[in-house]
């Protein structure tokens, strides 16, 4: 009888896992905006036009919403592992495209994350732990996905847009979060 119940915990395990991954699998590596969790709602548009702006600057913008975490340890394993299985997120020697944007949340567990390529960590390194937790965090413990992407991915946008065309002699404004 133990052994039998051993072997369903198991087979339970296993399943689970394979779910995880599987969830990972079913993204559509190319789209910009995947609502897998469902909370952007009516407002879709919103974060999808936010993203198409961040992409006018240059960035590779991947927006993903999943209900949880499912197997992965952390939204960082998450992460990698959609990484790993997107080849269109990857250069041809298998590492993250140098324009790639990824933002992510696991609903759930409420975990966000804010992944990007070489080209922009200038501009994004020193200000996306801000862009997350003075901008973002908020609006998704208020319920409002659709508006804390949408305020995280403009910030992102206006980061980028003034790394990449900075203003001759202009003061950068102390941010007081």
């Amino acid at each position: 009888m133990k052994r039998q119940i051993l072997l369903i915990v198991l087979a339970l395990t296993v399943l689970s896992f394979l779910g995880a991954k599987g969830m990972v699998a079913q993204t559509d590596c190319n789209r910009i905006v995947e609502d897998n969790a469902g909370v952007f709602g009516s407002n879709a548009a919103q974060v999808e036009n936010a993203a198409n702006a961040l992409s006018n600057v240059g960035a590779d913008v991947r927006v993903r919403t999943f209900r949880t975490l499912g197997s992965y340890p952390t939204i960082v394993h998450l992460e990698q592992s959609l990484e790993q299985s997107c080849p269109s997120w990857q250069t041809p020697s298998g590492v993250r495209k140098n324009n790639l944007v990824v933002v992510l949340i696991a609903v759930n567990e409420h975990k966000t994350g804010m992944y990007f390529g070489s080209q922009w960590m200038h501009a994004l390194e020193p200000q996306s732990t801000r862009v997350q937790t003075a901008l973002m965090n908020p609006a998704f413990k208020r319920g409002d996905f659709a508006g804390g992407f949408t305020s995280g991915l403009e910030e992102v946008r206006r980061l980028i847009d003034a790394d990449i065309h900075p203003v001759a002699g202009a003061v950068q404004p102390a941010v007081v979060v």
